[in-house]
């Protein structure tokens, strides 16, 4: 769930199984899952390994179903369990699981009962098991409806915004809404967060989660702006945070800054994006760098910080975490997501909100 900058999961259309974005052998073995979890009985742990660790450990009766098989560059579907253990080189691809049973349809057929009798499209967690006749067994762990804001109306881009009252823009845009009169952004740098120690990054979550107990026992809503995916249990990925520790947000925005030819993946889809739009909090993307993209870093990161007015513990992380209360003589900070023009903005703006 989710993705390291070498690693990527296999996307299924259920409506086209068999249709991949690659077709090389080198892509598809480059755009292949090369990790996986497992549970250490010994530990008790969940630890990540190399898949090829692992199934040079292991043999089990259904890895016909999972992986493809090289030799010498090219790559097919195993026929059978004793060419998948003869074979050279294996790349997980689920190619045969598509193929040669019914999980596709099995997939296709939950799905679209589960929408008839919700009357919405749902998100599932699901346990398939197949045994090695290619029998699927598929138990389900969680269903949720797919909740969709509404748009609001009369939701206008300002033509000419002064370059230097611009925080952020971003071009990747969900909705149509004006959010106006934020008087606080939280802003957890990610240069800075990158380089710190992983013992070091877990405080960060709970440093904004102390800010958000603040801010909202004050009445505030506010806008938090980070690095990478807002609650990912991978801490390289982004801050580790609850719910409970962003819940009074108004505006969320993740920074997908690209280091080393690497640009983050973000929360679209996932079950804490969900969160967020049930409970009506805004989610914009940010990619630094790219066209139509911006982030005002320098007003970010040398506006007055009050961290230490409102979590003295963490003053040690002033430098990465911001907590930026807006000059009124500028005005307050708004928000302005147009997805028909395509453009999302925040700004100092001093106007009132509309009526």
């Amino acid at each position: 769930m989710d993705r390291v900058g070498n690693d990527y999961p296999r996307m299924i259309a259920l409506s086209h199984p068999n249709v991949r974005p690659v077709l090389y052998e080198s892509e598809i073995k480059h755009y292949s899952q090369h990790n996986m979890d497992i549970i250490d009985l010994a530990t008790n742990q969940f630890v990540s390994i190399d898949i090829e660790e692992f199934i040079s450990q292991t043999t089990l009766p259904i890895y016909q179903y999972l992986f493809s098989v090289g030799d010498r560059g090219n790559i097919t579907d195993p026929i059978s369990l004793m060419q998948y253990k003869s074979a050279t080189q294996r790349t997980l691809t689920f190619n045969n699981l598509i193929k040669k049973t019914p999980f596709a349809s099995l997939m296709d057929k939950i799905l679209q009962k589960l929408e008839a009798a919700y009357g919405i499209p749902v998100d599932i967690e699901f346990v398939a098991d197949i045994d090695e006749r290619g029998k699927i067994k598929i138990n389900l762990l969680q269903c949720r409806p797919l909740t969709e804001v509404q748009d609001q109306d009369h939701v206008v881009l300002p033509k000419n915004i002064d370059n230097e009252d611009i925080i952020f823009q971003t071009e990747n845009c969900l909705h149509r809404a004006s959010i106006d009169n934020l008087s606080y952004i939280v802003y957890v740098d990610t240069d800075g967060y990158h380089d710190m120690p992983g013992d070091k990054k877990y405080q960060i979550g709970r440093a904004i989660g102390r800010i958000n107990g603040f801010l909202e026992a004050a009445g505030e809503t506010y806008i938090l702006i980070g690095p990478g995916r807002w609650g990912s249990n991978n801490i390289d990925l982004g801050v580790k945070v609850s719910y409970a520790d962003i819940d009074a947000t108004s505006v969320m925005v993740e920074v997908a800054k690209s280091a080393d030819g690497y640009v983050p993946e973000v929360s679209y889809g996932t079950h804490f994006f969900q969160d967020l739009v049930e409970d009506r909090i805004y989610y914009l993307a940010v990619y630094p760098g790219l066209p139509n993209n911006f982030l005002n870093e320098h007003f970010l990161l040398q506006s007055s910080n009050l961290l230490n007015e409102i979590a003295v513990e963490y003053i040690e992380f002033a430098h990465i975490v911001h907590v930026i209360k807006a000059d009124k003589s500028r005005g307050l900070f708004r928000v302005i997501i147009d997805r028909h023009e395509n453009r999302a903005v925040c700004f100092y703006s001093k106007e009132s909100s509309p009526s």
